[in-house]
């Protein structure tokens, strides 16, 4: 059997294609269009735009400017507010915009980021939409600024994003926006898109090159090891930042940009994507291997790959598992590809069979290595196997419902209180009095490759704890040791 490649958090592939010309961009994406949600809330973002003094603009003042609902805190500190274009409707001079990040520091506003355009939420962003949405940044930002915009500086960047920069008393306005050409790499073509169009709004006072995204590390391994917090025989890593990725794919490159932050370099997942050749539906471990590579050379890290499954491993595994399942009378597997071979197999017997893969020492070896020296665990694993908390949160699980179906309310704060959905069938029935409540093996609707971070385990308990890049409330959960080796497709660590 030959595996096909697979994406983490996805199987579909997107913007590249075998053969070349089987089928259009336009094509492939019509399926997978997504309605509005009628029931989102507005949000007018005009006020970053037209406050004289918005970077003495406190928290208090922030909340009281913005509704209830419109936007999520990032973490308990308050140091970072997420406006979910999935759930809010949100206006720049009256057009349509999109994901908006505002961060704070010592409680006042110390940046905001505009997405006008992205890859991972709008799709296949097409030249005259792309061109469309710089020209309208361009005289927004001319309208407002009332100065002569300046190129762009990219030696401090990690893209090759292109832009503009208008400098003023008020603020530092960026604009930056990437073109990808068109491109055939092993027999894949990858279709000419845009990847993003957005805006940044910086303090005044700020050099220009210290507000680009900042690449070098320059954090020692002592004070990764003062982050390493214990309590009996739990150990656990302090200070992990959360990153949204939203309802797109980028599960790999947001857990990517989650371990730059904990090291101090302000990236943004949507560079790395670029750098990952990621789409909204996914990034193949290979690509996400290369990527992180070539961010370690740029930012002076260095990276390891202690477990990488390759297409050998996967067919070892797939004779391994069938010797097993004949054994225990149940069905051999015969699959397809890498997301059929997860599918079938059952639960019981694929996690007897990997524990018994001498890969089961060094995983639980490299977690506690790590996670002693302060170092969080890049983790690609299969979901869908087995249950987990809150996995009715994932992308997986949500892929095919249209963007806002699924939302967070939050409190008077803006603080998450409760996952609701507006699917009433999704809604979890109690069972009848006297029938015990009954669940599938394996949670139903759920599969395809993923990527969280490992930062914590417990030896006595015999389970790790690991977060997932979906905002509040995934900050710290825990699965058994045994349950992690066995969906365990690559660990990727990147240490100073």
């Amino acid at each position: 059997m030959t595996l096909f490649p697979f994406l983490l958090a996805g199987s579909a592939l997107f913007l590249l294609f075998p053969g070349a010309d089987r089928l259009t961009a336009e094509e492939f994406t019509q399926d997978i269009v997504l309605r509005v949600n009628p029931a989102k809330k507005d949000a007018d973002l005009d006020w970053f735009l037209d406050n004289p003094s918005l970077f003495i603009a406190t928290q208090e003042e922030f909340i009281k400017q913005f509704a209830k609902g419109t936007y999520t805190w990032l973490d308990k500190e308050k140091t970072r507010a997420r406006f979910n274009p999935d759930r809010t409707n949100l206006k720049l001079r009256g057009e349509e915009s999109g994901e908006t990040i505002v961060s704070f520091k010592d409680s006042r506003i110390s940046g905001v980021m505009i997405s006008l355009l992205n890859k991972g939420d709008d799709g296949y962003i097409k030249e005259i939409p792309f061109k469309a949405a710089i020209n309208t940044a361009k005289n927004t930002l001319k309208a407002v600024a009332k100065v002569t915009e300046t190129p762009r500086k990219k030696n401090e960047t990690i893209s090759k994003a292109d832009g503009s920069v208008w400098s003023t008393k008020k603020a530092l306005y960026m604009l930056e926006y990437l073109w990808v050409p068109e491109e055939i790499k092993d027999d894949w073509k990858w279709y000419a898109h845009g990847e993003f169009v957005r805006i940044k709004i910086v303090p005044p006072q700020v050099l220009l090159g210290a507000q680009q995204n900042t690449v070098k590390i320059n954090i020692s391994r002592p004070e990764l090891v003062k982050r390493v917090k214990k309590e009996g025989s739990k150990v656990w890593l302090d200070g992990v930042p959360m990153v949204d990725q939203g309802s797109k794919g980028y599960c790999a490159v947001a857990s990517f940009e989650r371990v730059m932050r904990y090291f101090g370099s302000q990236v943004d997942m949507h560079d790395l994507a670029d750098l990952a050749n990621a789409s909204f539906f996914g990034t193949s471990p290979a690509a996400m291997k290369d990527a992180v590579h070539k961010m370690a050379v740029r930012s002076g890290l260095r990276t390891r790959e202690p477990i990488f499954m390759e297409g050998k491993h996967y067919n070892s595994m797939e004779k391994a598992y069938n010797r097993e399942a004949s054994k225990a009378n149940l069905g051999t597997v015969d699959p397809e590809g890498l997301s059929d071979l997860y599918e079938e197999m059952d639960p019981d017997v694929f996690k007897k069979m990997r524990l018994a893969d001498p890969g089961f020492k060094k995983f639980t070896s490299e977690v506690a290595r790590n996670i002693d020296a302060g170092i969080p665990i890049m983790w690609a694993l299969q979901l869908g196997m087995f249950w987990e908390e809150r996995i009715e949160d994932s992308f997986e699980a949500n892929r095919d419902k249209p963007k806002g179906s699924v939302h967070k309310a939050e409190d008077e704060d803006g603080d998450e209180a409760e996952n609701q959905t507006d699917e009433v069938e999704e809604k979890k029935a109690k069972p009848a009095a006297g029938t015990p409540a009954k669940r599938p093996k394996r949670p139903p609707g759920v599969s395809g490759g993923h990527m969280r971070l490992i930062i914590g385990y417990d030896p006595k308990e015999r389970v790790v704890f690991y977060t997932d890049s979906w905002g509040p409330g995934h900050e710290m959960k825990k699965m058994s040791i045994e349950e992690a080796w066995t969906v365990t497709m690559a660990l990727f660590i990147v240490e100073p």
